[in-house]
């Protein structure tokens, strides 16, 4: 090989050399300093996130206390001062609804307390009969009125009855007349929930 080829690949070899040291500059010290940059990037705006939730806590720290002072919370909450006491509550409560609006109880059943974020949960398995209006009401009655009590794992069945009423329209029957109307199982959850401790 002559002068002058040695002279060609030794330029060749140092331009693939500059070529390839330039290429793993670019690769590993360029890239690493645009994800250090992003990585900046992104804690400064988690940063920015974070100065304005401080900023807001003072505000956030009087209104929860505004929230606890306020009276009318309290009406939300069973306020017996045990979860037996609020349970049997609870029991008294639904009798009363559903029979005001034209149902019967015809059990109640204590269930096992929960507690839940600082509150404990107090419920009741009920089973009543009654017409459909009945039932309708009286779930009304019970989930809009205070304190807050929920409805959960309603289980309803029905079967058809039929009565004889005394008719005077009725006369080739004896004055009997024979009604049917549907008349409704239903077995449901009521709960509420108590502070802990009572009130």
């Amino acid at each position: 090989m002559s002068t002058s080829a040695h002279r060609l690949i030794a330029l060749l070899l140092l331009a693939l050399l500059l070529g390839g040291g330039q290429w793993l500059f670019e690769r590993y010290w360029l890239g690493f300093r645009q994800h250090y940059a992003e990585a900046t990037e992104q804690l400064q705006d988690r940063l920015m996130r974070y100065q304005r939730l401080i900023a807001q806590r003072p505000l956030l720290e009087q209104k929860l206390g505004e929230v606890r002072e306020d009276d009318t919370v309290d009406a939300y909450y069973l306020n017996q001062t045990s979860p037996t006491l609020a349970a049997t509550e609870l029991q008294r409560r639904a009798g009363q609804v559903v029979q005001n609006n034209g149902g019967s109880l015809t059990s109640s059943q204590i269930l096992p307390v929960e507690e839940e974020d600082g509150f404990s949960k107090v419920g009741i398995r009920v089973q009543m009969n009654g017409s459909v209006d009945a039932l309708n009401k009286a779930l009304y009655v019970l989930e809009s009125t205070r304190p807050t009590v929920f409805i959960d794992n309603v289980q309803i069945r029905a079967r058809t009855v039929r009565q004889r009423v005394p008719s005077r329209s009725a006369q080739q029957n004896g004055g009997v007349e024979i009604k049917t109307e549907i008349q409704l199982t239903a077995q449901f959850e009521l709960a509420g929930y108590m502070r802990k401790g009572g009130n």
